[in-house]
């Protein structure tokens, strides 16, 4: 057994640090956001301790405060098990924005500790893959069709009931299933005519989103990233973290379609190759047809990202530390 602390890393050219604070969502599958704080950083592996407060809307810096102050509550069993070692990768999935640096505390070490004398082996999301992600399309279809087909049989029904034409009602059933079918074919059609050449699995799910390395280094991935959101119409930077490696945005909701939300999160890989994920949804929650926009918004800052490698000019994007406000982009 390892009885003694592992030397973190030399983080002078790495974007992240330890003692560093960030609101993250979505650990533990949960629908919520948090505060994390990094306590060590190794190679290969990253030491989280998330604080247990709750927020329902990515918290600022304000709230450091609030999260902190659920430690004076907090045993040291229990401080072990608000202890997370994460890869790079999934720490980025989590949507981390830079809120604040605190000194870091004795106890939030303990499960760092614990996981050292354990042999400091496992670590969360060293081999996570986004294709286990990926909806089978049966499932997508069944939803598409259900979406449409269940309140245009009900209505028809409660139409033909009022006016006492009960005998029609099977007219309904089989607008229902044409509307449905219409519904399914469209987007089926849609997602077919968008799909690259280079992606080998695509969903026809409204929750689009693919994943390339970029074999430059991780500031450089990033003004990459933040001028891709150049090439999609209405869309808007609502939170830009160079530190957190996150970027979110939204695309303005049109007179016949929905809104989407983008989201870019990086990961560096070595100091010449960064991971990027790259994630478009409807921002309309249970939306089952968007006619291809969000296989088109991952398609067009895939593009970019890949053409840009090509570019030998250098890119001047002022990508400052952090903000979870809004921050625009180059014209």
């Amino acid at each position: 057994m390892n009885s003694s602390l592992p030397d973190a890393t030399d983080a002078t050219a790495d974007h992240l640090h330890e003692a560093d604070l960030f609101s993250i969502y979505g650990l533990n599958g949960e629908s919520i956001y948090k505060i994390a704080k990094i306590v060590k950083i190794q190679p290969g592996a990253l030491h989280i301790f998330v604080y247990d407060k709750r927020f329902s809307e990515r918290p600022g810096s304000a709230s450091i405060d609030v999260a902190v102050a659920t430690l004076e509550t907090v045993s040291a069993p229990q401080s072990r098990d608000m202890s997370y070692p994460v890869s790079r990768k999934l720490f980025s999935l989590m949507r981390p924005v830079l809120v604040g640096t605190r000194p870091v505390q004795d106890i939030e070490l303990n499960g760092y500790r614990q996981w050292c004398l354990s042999g400091a082996g496992h670590v969360l999301g060293t081999h996570i893959s986004l294709d286990d992600e990926i909806e089978h399309d049966h499932r997508v279809y069944a939803k598409i069709f259900m979406t449409f087909f269940a309140p245009t049989f009900i209505a028809f029904t409660f139409y033909m009931l009022a006016y006492d034409v009960i005998r029609l009602i099977p007219f309904a059933f089989l607008f229902g299933v044409i509307f449905g079918a219409i519904m399914v074919v469209l987007q089926w059609a849609s997602i077919r005519r968008l799909k690259s050449d280079s992606l080998n699995r695509v969903s026809a799910s409204t929750i689009q989103f693919s994943e390339i390395e970029m074999p430059v280094d991780f500031a450089s991935a990033f003004e990459r990233g933040v001028r891709s959101l150049t090439t999609i119409d209405n869309c808007k930077p609502v939170a830009v973290d160079l530190r957190g490696g996150t970027i979110e945005a939204k695309v303005r909701k049109q007179v016949l379609e929905e809104g989407q939300e983008i989201l870019m999160v990086f990961s560096m890989i070595d100091e010449n190759r960064t991971n990027c994920i790259v994630w478009s949804e409807s921002s309309k929650k249970g939306t089952t047809v968007d006619m291809g926009k969000n296989l088109g918004n991952v398609n067009a800052i895939i593009s970019y990202l890949k053409t840009s490698m090509a570019l030998k000019e250098p890119f001047s994007v002022d990508v400052g530390d952090n903000s979870a406000t809004e921050q625009g982009v180059p014209e």
